[in-house]
């Protein structure tokens, strides 16, 4: 095993096993985790569209979860690490030829959550997540619960915290810490975008651009922060201590 895939082993709360043959690294600069909930090869791609993935790109490190591995094999898109338990990949030989790390089936924390450790351990500056939504209720708030827990504690990790998005059909999903800071995003006037606390109360929230301004106040896990506008073409919010989930639905 490598040393870069020893440190994505290195996970908290669980043993993984895994016999992985990677190339360094440390020349990555952003992650793709790819995940089961995929309709089809051209939904992915349209996915990949909305967040501004090229394929083939230098410097970036695909990750399929699970089932995310037959999606990105079916679409032609290499994939430099797989994590699961297999539990819904249907190609299982696909496994004797992808460097991957297998995780037990009865565990505390989903296969996404380890994904994501991975790609921290990468050091990757920005980490975007597809196919991950549009599940079961209960999956969806984990999946947003883990985003939001790991986004928090990113120093735990490689002392650093990347940027994290969920992409989906219907949305766009942040997360934004004490520890990435600031959000920046770009969008036609009057889209719709709301920021809820995610944790806890989330203190310092500061916005620009939104036609209900948040002025460093605290913002507790609640209503408030939903269905803001965007005022111009750009925003952004600002967290000093807690963590936000920006939530941007799609608009016809």
């Amino acid at each position: 095993m490598s040393g870069s895939a020893q440190r994505a082993a290195k996970l908290p709360g669980t043993v993984v096993t895994a016999q992985v043959t990677m190339k360094s690294a440390t020349h990555f600069k952003r992650a793709l985790l790819i995940g089961p909930m995929i309709k089809s090869t051209r939904g992915l791609h349209l996915l990949l569209a909305r967040a501004g993935v090229r394929l083939g790109a230098r410097g970036t490190c695909v990750i399929a979860v699970d089932r995310g591995l037959d999606w990105a094999l079916r679409a032609g898109i290499p994939v430099d690490l797989a994590v699961g338990d297999w539990d819904s990949l249907r190609n299982r030989t696909a496994l004797k030829r992808t460097p991957h790390l297998t995780l037990p089936r009865d565990k505390d924390r989903s296969d996404l959550y380890y994904a994501l450790g991975a790609a921290e351990n990468f050091q990757v500056n920005q980490v975007i997540c597809i196919g991950f939504s549009g599940g079961l209720p209960d999956h969806q708030l984990a999946v947003l619960f883990d985003l939001a827990s790991v986004g928090g504690m990113g120093q735990k990790f490689s002392g650093h915290s990347p940027s994290l998005q969920l992409v989906g059909p219907e949305a766009d999903w942040f997360i934004v810490s004490r520890s990435t800071r600031t959000w920046t995003g770009r969008y036609k006037k009057y889209q719709r975008l709301s920021v809820f606390a995610l944790g806890g109360d989330a203190d310092g929230v500061k916005s620009e651009g939104l036609l209900y301004p948040l002025r460093s106040e605290i913002l507790p896990p609640s209503s408030r922060g939903l269905s803001n506008r965007v005022t111009g073409t750009r925003c952004s919010v600002r967290v000093r201590t807690g963590t936000v989930l920006i939530v941007v639905p799609r608009e016809a």
